[in-house]
């Protein structure tokens, strides 16, 4: 499956970066209400030298662990004095008798820390991987809180290349900032 940044048209010749009109526009037509776009950040996880993995249960566990990583450019090259790290446990159906859940979810915490500000975003999500990374194409997350620049953002949708690792983050506020 070609990842929703592979397909979408650009502004650029290189075709590496989408036209972020086109993300707003489609996360808009997705959200019950208008939304304002407050920031645009960038992170990729596809090399090992921006990404740090920390297992906190066994390797024949479903994936629980910390990715930590640094935001980068538009180009995705690293910016220092960055940080994001995401915390995900995977609730796969086997594991789950309990609740009985019965499609494998991804339950994800975001925190944020760059020059604008902080943030902190969840959301519990279907996913059927079984590492780190999500297998879909993009996802919406609710801030629970936030400093600076984020102080009123509402919401931030992620959207994945699964094919280069390269994402794409929208902070949304519903209200003009």
């Amino acid at each position: 499956m070609r990842g929703i940044l592979s397909n979408m048209r650009t502004n650029r010749t290189d075709n590496k970066v989408p036209a972020i009109g086109d993300l707003v526009r489609l996360v808009n037509r997705s959200m019950k209400m208008p939304t304002y776009l407050v920031d645009t950040l960038y992170y990729t996880i596809n090399t090992t030298e921006q990404l740090t993995f920390i297992p906190v249960v066994g390797d024949n566990s479903p994936y629980s662990g910390l990715t930590v990583t640094h935001l980068t450019d538009a180009n995705y090259a690293l910016l220092l004095n960055t940080m994001l790290t995401f915390t995900g446990y995977r609730i796969v159906p086997e594991t789950s008798s309990v609740s009985k859940i019965t499609v494998p979810q991804y339950n994800e915490t975001i925190i944020l820390r760059n020059e604008s500000g902080t943030l902190t975003a969840a959301s519990t999500y279907s996913d059927a991987g079984g590492g780190f990374a999500t297998t879909t194409p993009s996802e919406t997350y609710t801030v629970l809180n936030g400093t600076g620049k984020y102080a009123y953002a509402e919401h931030i949708t992620i959207v994945f290349d699964n094919d280069t690792g390269k994402r794409i983050m929208l902070v949304f506020a519903y209200n003009p900032v």
